[in-house]
Formats: C-alpha cells, sequence, structure tokens
C-alpha cells in the first residue's frame, strides 16, 4: 500500500511512502535502491581517491629515499680509491638511515655505484693488483 503525501505531513506507517508535489506522485521507496547504488559509487570513488593518495605519498617518500642514498653514495665514493671503503653500511650511517633503506633499493654495492655513477664498478682483487703493479714496474706490454 502506497500512501500519496502532501508537503507537511507525516510519514505513512506501511514504509512506503510517496511525495505529492505539483501533482505528480513520486514514489520514495522505489528510489531507495538508486540512492544506495549512488552512495556505494561515491564511496567507492572517495576509496579510490584515498588510495591514490597514499600510493602518491608513498612513491614519493620512497623516490626522495633512493635519491639520498644515491647522494651520499657518491660523496662516499668521491674520493678515488673510496670504492672498497665505502660499503653499504657507511652509506646508509652516511645518509643517518638504516641499512635497510639501502637494501630497499639497491640489492648489491654494484648496484648502487651504477645507478649513482652511470658505470661499472671498479675492480679490486689480488689478480688486479698484481697487473697493476706489474705494469707499474714495466713488466707488461700495453
Amino acid at each position: 500500500m502506497t500512501r500519496t503525501l502532501k508537503a507537511g505531513h507525516a510519514v505513512a506507517a506501511s514504509g512506503t511512502a510517496a511525495l505529492e508535489a505539483d501533482d505528480a506522485a513520486v514514489d520514495i521507496a522505489a528510489l531507495l535502491p538508486e540512492r544506495r547504488a549512488v552512495d556505494g559509487r561515491l564511496s567507492a570513488v572517495r576509496k579510490a581517491n584515498s588510495e591514490k593518495t597514499t600510493a602518491n605519498r608513498r612513491d614519493l617518500a620512497r623516490a626522495k629515499t633512493r635519491e639520498m642514498v644515491l647522494t651520499s653514495a657518491r660523496e662516499i665514493w668521491a674520493e678515488p680509491g673510496s670504492y672498497e671503503r665505502g660499503d653499504l653500511r657507511s652509506i646508509a650511517r652516511h645518509m643517518g638511515r638504516s641499512t635497510g633503506s639501502v637494501f630497499a633499493h639497491f640489492a648489491t654495492k654494484a648496484d648502487l655505484w651504477r645507478a649513482a655513477m652511470g658505470y661499472e664498478p671498479p675492480v679490486d682483487c689480488a689478480e688486479v693488483r698484481e697487473l697493476l703493479r706489474m705494469a707499474s714496474k714495466g713488466r707488461i706490454a700495453e
């Protein structure tokens, strides 16, 4: 049973009511599912926008940390021969962060070197040192 109401009248006891305005009756109960659907879509859009904002903040913070790691690595490795002394932990200490923040962006010291310096890391091992020693004494033809 649908009751037609005029402005200022009480709501019908049956739960389905209609409002009569300008001789056009509108069934309020029929509008509820549509209203719920609109509210659901608005809620989904608000949630998506909130997640985008959170993701953007997270992405910005991650990019800022990565840049801090690269800057600290360049400062640590600025002097010739500093590659071996400058490990990932010293870079983290230099930037005032945990080693996890460095490892979150770079798996190895060589990966960090490539990103920071733009070329392959120097090779420093006993064989290379011996070859350099021999070359400096003129024992190796260039």
